[in-house]
């Protein structure tokens, strides 16, 4: 008598059985993907996320090694062609976007987002764009940068601006007053200015039109002030010079004063020429 085959069926509770305890062992052991450049698995530090459409995360995406791709440093993950979409992205180390060289140094993507980066350093080969009346801000000092017109650059919480160098503009500068730093503790070798009056004769005011606007204007010209007053004279890398007009102060005072000692030396002389007149007369 023929024994007939048995059909084998699991039930639904083997089923899910087996299910769960697939779960276990991927969480107690690892994930492991099929990494392209070895063809090996690689724990769930090395995850390579090529090919996939969105990953959405509510929460971290996280990992300590990258082994596989020797461009990448620690604490990165590579992700070509997706999205990632969340509430807060926390970077300790670089995140680079759109640069498939894995150089943080070169042309990037762009970064949206509506929410927080929270980061260290942040490097770019393209623009930081904000939108609306928005800008850099030092959550630390609570100053910073942002515009609301399409005009001009304003500094953010009334904060002053300061460099150690120079500020260059092509156009005017306008202010309720400039202040120069004078003081007697930052100077040395000070010396009075003599021949005051000679150097200011030797000057020429002039009047002319600028080339790059056609607007009129007087002054003077730098390469004639050079000449007299190479001290106030400025040339910069491009070769053109300038002229510190406010230091034009001090030789107009010392020439005054100069020109004052000859009026008072002049007056002295005509009082006593017209003493002997009226001698003379009398």
């Amino acid at each position: 008598m023929k024994r007939g085959k048995r059909d084998f069926k699991l039930s639904n509770r083997w089923l899910y059985t087996f299910i769960i305890l697939g779960i276990f062992a991927v969480v107690g052991v690892g994930v492991y993907a099929a990494y392209p450049a070895s063809g090996a698995g690689h724990n769930a530090d090395e995850i390579d996320f090529s090919g996939v459409g969105n990953i959405i995360s509510s929460g971290y995406i996280h990992g300590s090694t990258t082994g596989g791709n020797a461009n990448l440093g620690s604490s990165a993950y590579e992700i070509s062609g997706t999205n990632i979409a969340g509430q807060t992205v926390y970077s300790y180390g670089s995140m680079c976007v759109g640069n498939s060289v894995h150089d943080c140094s070169g042309t990037g993507g762009t970064v949206i987002t509506s929410s927080d980066v929270s980061t260290g350093t942040v490097y770019t080969g393209n623009w930081f764009r904000s939108y609306g009346q928005s800008g850099w801000y030092s959550q630390t000092y609570g100053g910073g940068w942002y515009m609301i017109d399409t005009t001009w650059i304003r500094a953010y919480n009334g904060k002053s601006i300061y460099t150690p160098s120079e500020i260059q503009a092509g156009g005017n500068m306008y202010a309720a007053s400039f202040i120069y730093s004078s003081d007697e503790s930052l100077k040395t070798n000070i010396t009075l200015l003599n021949n005051a009056l000679e150097k200011v004769k030797q000057l020429e005011g002039v009047s002319f039109n600028w080339k790059n606007t056609g607007r009129a204007d007087i002054g003077l010209i730098a390469q004639d002030v050079e000449k007299v007053i190479p001290e106030i004279v400025h040339t910069n890398e491009e070769g053109l010079k300038s002229v510190e007009y406010g230091n034009l102060v001090a030789i107009l005072i010392e020439a005054v004063k100069e020109q004052q000692e000859e009026i008072d030396s002049q007056d002295y002389k005509i009082d006593s020429l017209q003493k002997q007149i009226d001698e003379l007369r009398n």
